[in-house]
């Protein structure tokens, strides 16, 4: 049996060996430095909790060691950064190098949700052929590895907001609450690691009801996702002081004069044309 045939049998193993095999290479050879939010926002503060402690002396949060700046973060994922450095630690790591290792095979497991159900809507969706081809470019289209394993917001929302839409759609067509629910607990999770997933989930019961006139299972997904807000919202109570206060922060903040940030000006076009 040749590989051509052996792929279009098993279509599924093969693209998530591929996007496993890729993924595990990237936690060895994906180390250092990649860019601020990648290391100051994420790791550099979860580190930093885990010697000195979550809170400053007035009680605030330690965040970049700029207290009278506004978070305009929520804390979760850093929380979820500390609580897997406090799983190595507990095991006696102690330089960061090392924990980086565990920290970015962790990564690789959640980033593998997307490859998972991207290829199982695009198979229910659609055809073999487009869930093969879909499921290959969700494994390892051009930087997709290397980018799965780092400590970016983006991408780890990415990781639950997949099977987020996954289970919205199962749950329309099937009329099932159950998926419904499921749905709204996963984009919640979403929103609470990047705040800017909302703007995609506002229109997922809007498409319950156009679609499938599922008013039931929009209503249920409403509800899940408006309790996972609500949770977030008292965690900021905790970690913000108020109410929300890192989704608040970020909008106020937002509508201030924007920071200057130099460049070259065709530096976005680039980076489109190098993703496409």
């Amino acid at each position: 049996m040749n590989s051509g045939s052996s792929f279009y049998t098993r279509p599924f193993l093969i693209i998530l060996a591929l996007a496993l095999g890729l993924r595990l290479m990237a936690v060895v050879f994906s180390q250092g430095f990649m860019a601020h939010d990648d290391h100051y926002e994420t790791i550099e503060i979860a580190n930093s909790w885990l010697h000195q402690g979550i809170y400053l002396q007035d009680g605030t949060l330690r965040w970049e060691g700029k207290p009278d700046i506004r978070v305009m973060r929520s804390a979760v994922y850093n929380m979820f950064l500390l609580g897997l450095m406090k799983i190595t630690s507990a095991f006696g790591v102690e330089h960061l190098d090392t924990h980086m290792y565990f920290n970015r095979l962790v990564h690789v497991l959640l980033s593998l949700l997307p490859v998972i159900f991207g290829y199982r809507y695009l198979k229910e969706e659609t055809n073999d052929r487009t869930a093969a081809v879909g499921g290959v470019l969700l494994a390892a289209h051009f930087l997709m590895p290397y980018l799965a394993v780092r400590n970016l917001v983006e991408m780890v929302a990415a990781d639950f907001l997949f099977p987020c839409l996954y289970f919205a759609t199962t749950g329309m067509k099937r009329e099932s609450n159950g998926d419904a629910v499921l749905a709204g607990v996963l984009g919640g999770i979403a929103f609470m690691i990047r705040m800017q997933v909302l703007m995609a989930l506002v229109f997922v019961p809007i498409a319950m009801v156009s679609r499938r006139r599922a008013w039931r299972q929009a209503t249920v997904f409403t509800i899940a996702l408006a309790g996972m807000i609500v949770l977030q919202g008292l965690i900021d109570t905790q970690t913000h002081g108020k109410f929300l206060g890192s989704f608040t922060n970020y909008i106020v903040g937002n509508l201030g004069a924007a920071p200057t940030i130099p460049g070259p000006w065709y530096r976005y076009a680039l980076l489109l044309l190098g993703v496409m």
